[in-house]
């Protein structure tokens, strides 16, 4: 009876000095997105609360790379793991520099406290990391022109520059959302030897009176990797109306009728005729001017010309 009254204070006096004496892990720091070839600090704060430490040790997807244990001479030690850059002069007991961080970087990263003895009590907490490469250029809008007429259709694409994670694309008009009813995609493909992604994402829809904001039409791409990416591309398109269009050109002249009733006449004569002088030639030569400037028909005029002469030189020499 003795001996169980005795054991169950001691008991007692234990989990009353673990109670003075406990290890508490209070934040570990994480970093969601690092940018490749950046430094990513990793923090692992904790309160030792009156206990000595024994060791911190850091875990990428279950594999420890890093270990910091005060009495050792030096403190840290480093375990190969691929994607991981210890930097040591900037690391500490509760900081973890990773310098430069690659895409093999990411991954779940833990931290692991432990205290000296009697109590070797262990605490620990993990995040996730996602190392991020940028878009290798803006985006960029395809397919746009200078002028659109109230219902005639409208088409643009809009390609990211190659990243990994994909890239993610939004079409704004005049500052607002594009409904997705007005859009085709988005498509991603992969491209070279480390994975990365190029995204594109294709607009269209017939053009109304209420689209324009005064004479011109906001079109915006912007693309965005939350929370460390955001760039955008814009094409400003008037109303005035056309008849014809080029590719960012505003018009394409009308041409005069290729033939008028003199030309017509003109053809209509024989060649071989002996009449056909050099006054018939410069009347020709008026009425080809005449029809425009259009190099098609100046073509035909100088073939006309030539086979004239021909023909001219072979009467000469069969007399």
């Amino acid at each position: 009876m003795l001996i169980n009254l005795l054991l169950t204070l001691i008991s007692l006096s234990y989990l009353s000095w673990r109670e003075v004496l406990s290890l508490r892990l209070l934040e570990i720091r994480i970093p969601t997105h690092a940018v490749r070839n950046n430094v990513a600090i990793l923090e692992c704060n904790f309160d030792l609360d009156g206990e000595e430490l024994y060791s911190v040790k850091w875990y990428k997807d279950g594999n420890e790379f890093y270990r910091y244990v005060p009495k050792n001479d030096p403190p840290g030690q480093k375990f190969p793991l691929s994607g991981i850059y210890v930097d040591e002069q900037k690391s500490t007991e509760k900081m973890l520099a990773i310098s430069p961080v690659t895409l093999q970087s990411s991954g779940v990263y833990r931290c692991e406290v432990s205290a000296e003895a009697p109590s070797f009590q262990t605490v620990q907490d993990e995040g996730n990391m996602t190392v991020v490469a940028l878009p290798d250029s803006g985006p960029k809008i395809t397919g746009a022109f200078a002028r659109y007429k109230i219902g005639e259709k409208l088409a643009m694409k809009c390609i990211s520059g190659k990243s990994k994670p994909a890239t993610d694309l939004t079409w704004l008009l005049n500052g607002e959302q594009v409904h997705s009813q007005h859009l085709r995609g988005p498509f991603r493909v992969v491209v070279g030897s480390e994975g990365l992604e190029q995204t594109s994402l294709t607009l269209h829809f017939k053009v109304k009176a209420s689209h324009f904001k005064g004479s011109e039409m906001k079109l915006e791409c912007l693309a965005t990797i939350n929370p460390v990416y955001s760039q955008s591309s814009t094409e400003i398109v008037g109303n005035i109306p056309r008849t014809h269009r080029k590719h960012h050109n505003n018009y394409v002249r009308t041409t005069t009728p290729m033939f008028d009733d003199s030309t017509t006449e003109l053809f209509s004569q024989n060649l071989t005729d002996d009449s056909l002088n050099a006054t018939t030639s410069t009347s020709c030569a008026t009425n080809f001017l005449y029809a425009g400037n259009n190099n098609i028909l100046l073509t035909i005029f100088f073939a006309s010309i030539i086979k004239l002469v021909f023909y001219l030189i072979v009467e000469q020499f069969s007399r």
